[in-house]
């Protein structure tokens, strides 16, 4: 003897597929023949709106999010190269005896250390952008002459581009989190 089993959809994409299917049956059936009671007719298109327009405000986040993505990316490597350069700079004109190793303090360097810091995440890379601009303007405060080739003015420039590359990245991915959070929350629901 066979049995027929059914398995309950469980990934958004086909729960969608199953309500698409029923909503799309139950349009097609004419009212006097449709099987439903009102009150499951009424559930199922309000969750086949419900749920397309969730399915949607997620996929439109996903998009922006990694659409930004490598805008995001390239603004922090750029910045992290320029702050390389530029302790690299500064490490020059200390071994030339132009400006005292002492002075690797006001960029949060340690004095004895002429290496570059690790910056392996975003927030290492804005962190020490900071330093490098802070550090740069007390020491030229106080009468030191100004780095170049990359400037502190440079950096600074790439440090809040990449500062607000970084925002709209956080903003988005809240927002697809928000999305996501949506949409299994109406699953919950639709599946009680």
């Amino acid at each position: 003897m066979s049995t027929i089993s059914r398995q309950l959809p469980r990934s958004v994409e086909s729960i969608w597929q199953a309500i698409r299917v029923a909503k799309q049956k139950k349009d097609s059936i004419p009212p006097a023949d449709n099987l439903l009671r009102e009150a499951t007719s009424n559930t199922l298109d309000s969750v086949y709106a419900s749920l397309g327009t969730l399915r949607h405000n997620r996929l439109l986040a996903k998009e922006a999010y990694t659409a930004n993505t490598p805008l995001k990316n390239e603004a922090i490597a750029k910045l992290k190269m320029f702050i390389s350069h530029f302790i690299q700079h500064l490490n020059d004109a200390i071994a030339r005896g132009e400006i005292d190793r002492s002075k690797r303090v006001l960029y949060n360097l340690d004095e004895n250390d002429a290496k570059v810091p690790v910056m392996s995440r975003a927030q290492d890379v804005v962190d020490w952008g900071d330093n490098v601009v802070q550090g740069e303007a007390d020491r030229v405060a106080a009468g030191g002459a100004a780095l170049t080739q990359p400037s502190a003015a440079q950096i600074a420039t790439l440090l809040a581009d990449a500062k607000d590359k970084l925002v709209v990245q956080s903003k988005y991915y809240t927002e697809y989190n928000s999305a996501q959070e949506a949409l299994q929350t109406l699953l919950a629901e639709v599946s009680k």
